[in-house]
């Protein structure tokens, strides 16, 4: 396999790492807007995939840099919807939590077009709770 080819591949494996956020978004859409679960979910639920592939495609550095981008972010939605949850009963904690998962949606786009091309994006507002990675490959 060349260098060109398995690169290509790297970055395609990562891409999906950003877009695995957005599998619970998908899943709860098809729920009314006033139900508690279409915000909610996606917060908890979002960071089951990225462990998952963490534990099967870890293997390079770059990878690992991504993993910990995805997952610095998606710890950082859960701490977020846990703090804007008592908000929701006076539904000025609807529309936080809405506008959480819009900001997963566009920055999981971004994160995974940036991600095929080869570059490292750290998403916005991201709390760091894992050091970071070296930048030597």
């Amino acid at each position: 396999m060349n260098m060109t080819k398995f690169l290509k591949q790297e970055n395609t494996i990562i891409a999906l790492l950003h877009l695995s956020t957005l599998i619970p978004i998908g899943l709860f859409s098809t729920y009314s807007i006033s139900t508690n679960s279409f915000f909610i979910a996606p917060a908890a639920l979002g960071i089951i995939s990225p462990l998952i592939l963490w534990k099967f495609y870890s293997a390079s550095t770059l990878r690992k840099r991504h993993h910990l981008v995805v997952l610095n972010w998606m710890l950082t939605v859960i701490l977020l919807t846990i703090l804007f949850l008592p908000f929701a009963l006076i539904y000025i904690g609807m529309y936080l939590l809405l506008g959480l998962n819009f900001l997963t949606f566009i920055f999981s786009i971004l994160g995974s077009i940036l991600a095929y091309k080869g570059k490292v994006w750290k998403y916005p507002l991201t709390i760091n709770f894992f050091k970071k990675v070296s930048r030597e490959e």
